[in-house]
């Protein structure tokens, strides 16, 4: 990719940027979020196209101007958001809009075949027949891996793929990443997991502000040097976290679940879940994604009815909330899916940071914003946060996956809600605005807010957790003390094992 200049309004998403991969290489992309990492990459998938720059494939010039013309030169992109059909069979995903034979569906025996022997061959674990809406995640992820190898992807781009996976999911991804590069193939790999980035690539590339700042071989960099280039200046803090400690909690009982059972989309998603969330505590949420933990916090946020069990709030019972309750309750809910379900991709940054507040209590509700107090409350978030770029009457569609998380990150924390709900806050965001997140759960419960966090980031969860509690088939396990656990005796819970096995 040569001189690939884009804007989006008054944007500068990509500024003339240099970029190239080779054949047999995993390369990694690191940046922060609205570096311009995204978008570079879904102009090679052909999401995007570019106003200025050339792209060369095998040295051959080529115009790419939709995702089907990328499939023609082998690239493919599996971005964070799976395309996949949940009612359909994972083979008929495979092959949707590839069937053999047209629309006569010839040659269907074949086309089995060939996708068994790239399970065989990859060792993916998923069952062709089995419906995509009975697959883990990190199952679907593989199935759109398969996707891409029986299109014939010759380069295959993952968007931030561990962002999802539990610590068992994790190894088999990059088993299978070693075995696609000893192929031949090309896989640039975009992560702010900088770990990952030195363990697995063979070169860096790391993007700044839309532009590219370095380029060079693994060995040419540290996890420090890799920091210092993706912000511009040495950090006070890099990702690694350790215990900060915060004021001792409470042993008031804030939120109680007694006994929660949802039956939900066809299926019990929530199995007599009881527990207790203390004033000043913040309790970690473990379990591999679909486990129960998104619709616990659809319960909370009110989203969601549960079928029976008691909701106890300061005392009160409810048998149920809807979001507007929540809010009055106090609660503050980041959901799992920021852009489906927390933003309105046509309004501006500054309406979306103000959605919902005046149901919050001592808002402003009683009393009517001028668009210049709205703007000037959100440039304030946006310096905090380090919204990118910091522009209160962008459409927030406009921003990158991260950048709209630091928007709904900084609506929920900005009012003083006395529960947070916060389901995996810190997916997608780069090491900075992590660090900033983690101290203001800290801050927030050291003023007596009960935080709930729910992440799939087990360091995070037994850094920043007074008491964790698993999730496994809409049950919980525990409570039990950081120090009771490690990452390896947590990935045993999290997959169910007995308990004499933990």
């Amino acid at each position: 990719m040569k001189g690939i200049t884009r804007r989006f309004g008054a944007v500068l998403a990509n500024d003339s940027v240099e970029f190239s991969a080779f054949s047999g290489e995993m390369h990694g992309l690191v940046g922060e979020n609205g570096a311009g990492k995204s978008t570079l990459m879904k102009i090679l998938a052909g999401m995007y196209r570019a106003d200025r720059g050339e792209i060369r494939v095998d040295g051959k010039p080529v115009v790419i101007h939709s995702p089907h013309t990328a499939r023609r030169f082998g690239i493919a992109m599996v971005y964070q958001q799976f395309s996949l059909v949940e009612a359909l069979t994972a083979f008929d995903n495979v092959i949707l809009g590839s069937e053999p034979g047209g629309f006569f569906l010839r040659n269907l025996d074949d086309a089995e075949q060939r996708v068994r022997l790239l399970c065989r061959k990859f060792r993916f674990t998923f069952d062709l027949l089995s419906r995509v809406s009975s697959l883990s995640v990190g199952e679907k992820q593989q199935l759109e891996i398969v996707k891409a190898l029986f299109r014939g992807a010759q380069l295959l781009i993952l968007d931030e793929p561990t962002s999802l996976l539990a610590p068992p999911e994790v190894e088999p991804l990059f088993r299978i990443i070693r075995t696609l590069r000893a192929e031949g193939k090309c896989i640039i790999f975009i992560s702010h997991k900088l770990d990952e980035i030195l363990e697995l690539a063979d070169r860096i590339t790391v993007m700044r502000d839309g532009r590219v700042v370095a380029t060079g071989e693994k060995s040419a960099f540290s996890r420090d040097r890799l920091a210092e280039l993706i912000v511009g200046t040495v950090p006070k803090r890099v990702e690694r976290l350790g215990r900060r400690k915060a004021a001792v909690r409470g042993t008031r009982d804030k939120l109680k679940l007694e006994r929660i059972c949802l039956e939900h989309r066809g299926r019990e998603a929530l199995r007599d879940v009881s527990f207790s969330l203390r004033h000043g505590e913040i309790l970690g949420v473990a379990g591999v994604i679909g486990n129960g933990q998104t619709e616990l916090a659809d319960v909370l946020g009110g989203s969601v009815v549960p079928t029976s069990g008691k909701i106890v709030i300061d005392g009160t019972v409810f048998t149920g909330l809807s979001p507007a309750l929540a809010r009055r309750m106090g609660i503050a809910h980041i959901p799992e899916n920021t852009r489906e379900y927390a933003l309105i991709g046509e309004m501006t940054v500054s309406e979306n940071t103000f959605l919902g507040q005046y149901k919050a209590p001592g808002q402003y509700h009683r009393r009517l914003l001028t668009p210049n107090e709205l703007n000037q409350k959100t440039a304030a978030l946006i310096r905090r946060y380090g919204v990118n770029p910091p522009n209160p009457d962008l459409p927030v569609r406009e921003l990158s996956g991260g950048n709209q998380q630091k928007v709904v990150v900084a609506r929920e924390l900005s009012w003083m809600p006395s529960i947070l709900v916060a389901s995996y806050p810190t997916r997608g965001l780069d090491l900075a605005t992590r660090t900033l997140l983690h101290d203001e759960f800290l801050r927030l419960r050291r003023r007596g807010v009960a935080i709930l966090l729910i992440s799939a980031d087990l360091e995070e969860v037994l850094t920043l957790s007074d008491r964790v509690i698993v999730f496994y088939a809409g049950e919980v396990r525990g409570p039990f003390e950081p120090n009771q656990l490690d990452q390896q005796r947590l990935g045993l819970l999290m997959t169910g094992s007995p308990r004499e096995e933990v």
